[in-house]
């Protein structure tokens, strides 16, 4: 479903669906959670985007009076059924069966005498509403849970009925729709993700009898999918089939010694992201999982931001960035003649520009059309055109500031960027010094620390870099459907602290968000370590397979954090440091795992 023209780009979260008699009746549901402090603005951000979302949803659907209203009412159909046959599938029933939409195939009842309403959920701990406090603001319900309201949810979501097994007799409960939601599930659901993966890796095993086969999990049978793989490697090695394996060794899990495995080439996505408090453990397992990933041959670009991902081997680059006097800077306008058209000097410009926008953006249209135009002239002075031939001679950031400097510019608009060009001209991290190629780290292992940068200067270096190496893999293209193993990826992205450079603009998070969802079609695989689940966008979030939950002392961040991994606080609460809960969103159904991260060079040394 797609924004209303005019009417906000942001969706809600939910819609709940049930009948009322013969009338079918969709609620739009936006939750958030919030402060006192920012309750009010919260509260209007809410009720455009529940709002937004029911206009969406009779304009497209309900209303719709156009020629093709029968297919999308039947596309409607079909994603309501669709999630029917989920909750059939996870033991639970709904309040109406499959049969009261899918045997009206030659009437649009119930659609015609369908009702869209809306409902916003506002969950401020430090409020206070009293119970089931509610108020109706322009035809949406807000409903307010302070403290006491949340404890109370809780406590009922506590009596919620666990997720049973999916019976085949029809029996789902008293809704009578049981047979008509199996049927559903064999046609709709039997080849979704975990299934595919399921086939795929008993295919390789067939196919390729390697000591990286399903091992026998800690229940006993076979592991169907291998994001957690129990394996019993032989002292010494370093993962379930060793460096040349699919697995990377995660630790044991706990209270016995059968050890779990990551294995990113077989995921739907090798992306893996640690949440924990401080002191946690997340630097030592980004340590650990980058060097196993490094011994596999696929190279590990870290963005340090603190300073403490040092990773063992002479097969790293290291490079330290610091106000003045840098020994390499990013060059963000290297142009690759290998690459021919599809890294034009225009195309560099516009990445650059949209990165400082990210970085700066209460910069007017004015002013970035004004930098778009000095790196023209940049361009320009050195002879450079579209033309690969010219390609030979390159420019840097400080032809740029060259260029700013000779300008004629009226006086208003050069003091409002005057301060931006003299950052960079001190910082020196776009020019100066030896050039540091993007595409050197698809070759080689790289560390960047921007430790010693102040945020500006260290959010717009990550983005630049990131952009520009986005740009190349894409360049290069997708990669061979039939590659194997870790051919499937070209590079790691590593990035500790990640919520520095979410939290930086809306327009980074946009970026990253994009990259999270095209990075493995074209063979980049993102490793991310934040403290607060909250600090990772949904739609960043959802493209990450596998997650890792480490201790947070803080309790209001072990508190969100438990609830973010479905998992009960005191078991976040439990975990000593080191220790970590993994999940994966490929394998809903399986119960979270308790391991320990044991870090490759101590079990080398064991």
């Amino acid at each position: 479903m797609f924004p209303k023209l005019g009417h906000g780009n942001v969706l809600a979260d939910l819609l709940g669906i049930w009948f009322e008699g013969d009338q079918l009746i969709i609620e739009v549901i936006e939750s958030k959670w919030t402060t006192r402090a920012t309750l009010g603005t919260q509260v209007k951000h809410a009720l455009i985007q529940a709002g937004t979302t029911a206009e969406a949803l009779k304009d497209a659907y309900i209303e719709y009076a156009g020629v093709d209203r029968r297919a999308r009412l039947d596309n409607l159909r079909e994603v309501i059924l669709f999630h029917l046959g989920r909750a059939g599938r996870h033991g639970l029933s709904a309040g109406f069966s499959a049969a009261q939409l899918s045997s009206l195939e030659e009437s649009d009842l119930p659609f015609d005498n369908a009702r869209v309403q809306s409902k916003v959920l506002m969950w401020c701990p430090d409020g206070s509403f009293g119970t089931n406090t509610e108020e109706e603001n322009d035809g949406t319900i807000v409903r307010y849970f302070d403290a006491t309201g949340i404890a109370l949810h809780d406590e009922a979501m506590g009596r919620w009925p666990k997720p049973s097994i999916q019976r085949t007799d029809g029996d789902m409960g008293s809704d009578g729709g049981g047979a008509a939601i199996a049927e559903i599930i064999t046609e709709t659901i039997s080849d979704d993700l975990a299934e595919r993966q399921r086939r795929e890796t008993e295919t390789e095993t067939l196919e390729e009898p390697t000591a990286s086969s399903p091992a026998v999990s800690p229940g006993g049978g076979a592991a169907s999918t291998v994001v957690a793989v129990p394996s019993t490697p032989r002292r010494g090695e370093v993962g379930a089939a060793g460096p040349s394996g699919d697995c990377i060794r995660l630790g044991s899990i706990s209270p016995g010694k059968v050890d779990a495995s990551w294995c990113p080439p077989r995921l739907s996505n090798g992306h893996l992201i640690i949440v924990g408090g401080s002191g946690a453990g997340k630097t030592t397992t980004l340590r650990h999982i980058s060097t196993e990933i490094a011994a596999r041959g696929v190279p590990v670009l870290v963005i340090d931001f603190h300073g403490d991902i040092e990773l063992p081997g002479e097969a790293l680059s290291a490079f330290e960035f610091d106000y003045s006097g840098n020994l390499n800077f990013v060059n963000p306008f290297h142009l690759d003649p290998n690459l021919g058209a599809k890294l034009t000097p225009s195309r560099l410009k516009w990445e650059f520009v949209e990165a400082w926008k990210s970085v700066y953006p209460t910069m007017g249209v004015h002013q970035m059309n004004f930098l778009a135009n000095l790196i023209e002239d940049a361009f320009a002075r050195a002879g450079i055109t579209d033309d690969v031939a010219t390609w030979v001679r390159s420019i840097t950031f400080g032809d740029v500031l060259e260029v700013f400097d000779g300008s004629d510019a009226p006086d208003s608009q050069r003091a409002k960027i005057e301060s931006y060009m003299k950052r960079f001209l001190e910082w020196r991290i776009f020019h100066g010094g030896s050039p540091i190629a993007v595409e050197s780290f698809l070759k080689r292992s790289a560390r960047l620390d921007l430790s010693q940068l102040d945020e500006s200067a260290r959010n717009i270096l990550a983005d630049v870099v990131l952009r520009r190496l986005f740009l190349l893999v894409r360049a290069l293209g997708p990669l061979d459907p039939s590659a194997k193993a870790w051919d499937k990826f070209r590079v790691y992205v590593v990035i500790d602290e990640a919520q520095l450079l979410m939290g930086s603009s809306s327009d980074a998070k946009a970026s990253l968000a994009k990259y999270a969802a095209e990075a493995r079609k074209f063979g980049v695989g993102l490793i991310l370590a934040t403290q607060l689940r909250d600090n990772v966008p949904s739609e960043i979030w959802g493209n990450i397979d596998t997650r890792l939950f480490m201790q947070a002392l803080d309790p209001t961040e072990r508190a969100r954090n438990a609830k973010a991994a479905n998992v009960p606080e005191a078991m976040l609460r439990s975990l000593a440091r080191g220790e970590a809960i993994l999940l994966s969103s490929s394998q809903p159904h399986s119960a979270p795992i308790v391991l320990r991260i044991e870090p490759s060079w101590l079990r080398a040394a064991s």
